[in-house]
């Protein structure tokens, strides 16, 4: 399986990655994300 990654951990990245994991076609290990100021948003 490829990864795949997203600059920005807002709202929209949250839903995309949320139906990527329950669509089945991404594990969340296969998953990162590069937010420069919001470290809470990262931790969920």
């Amino acid at each position: 399986m490829s990864k795949i990654g997203f600059y920005g951990a807002g709202h929209m990245a949250e839903s995309m990655i949320h139906g990527l994991i329950e669509s089945g076609l991404y594990q969340p290990e296969d998953i990162y994300v590069y937010n420069h100021r919001y470290e809470p948003t990262l931790k969920k």
